[in-house]
């Protein structure tokens, strides 16, 4: 997400040249993204063997909510609530991890 968030659309292949996404993890994570109607996938009408990668207004909006996390976080987290913290991201992480079935993972709830 801090990808697109930083220059949106990008193309898949863009997009893996980035560290650390490698093709077969790129695919899956997109996929995921986009049974969440975090991005949406597209055919480039100029170009028709490059896969688009857009921000649907959902994914925009998480950049909203991911930075005023990070935020509320860095001012207000003190050692003892990493334990908090860490229990806290265990059921989205769960949730990522879930397969993908009929097109969205389940159990899946999007920001509001």
């Amino acid at each position: 997400m801090l990808v697109l968030w930083e220059n949106a659309p990008q193309t898949v292949g863009s997009l893996e040249t980035r560290p650390l996404l490698q093709s077969r993890t790129l695919t899956r994570l997109l996929k995921r993204m986009e049974a969440a109607l975090l991005v949406s996938r597209n055919r480039d009408p100029t170009h028709e063997r490059h896969l688009l990668v857009t921000l649907t207004d959902a994914g925009r909006r998480l950049k909203d909510t991911a930075r005023n996390a990070a935020q509320t976080m860095s001012a207000t987290l003190r050692p003892e609530g990493i334990d908090h913290l860490r229990e806290s991201v265990r059921v989205p992480v769960a949730i990522l991890a879930l397969p993908v079935e009929s097109g969205r993972p389940r159990d899946a709830r999007l920001p509001s």
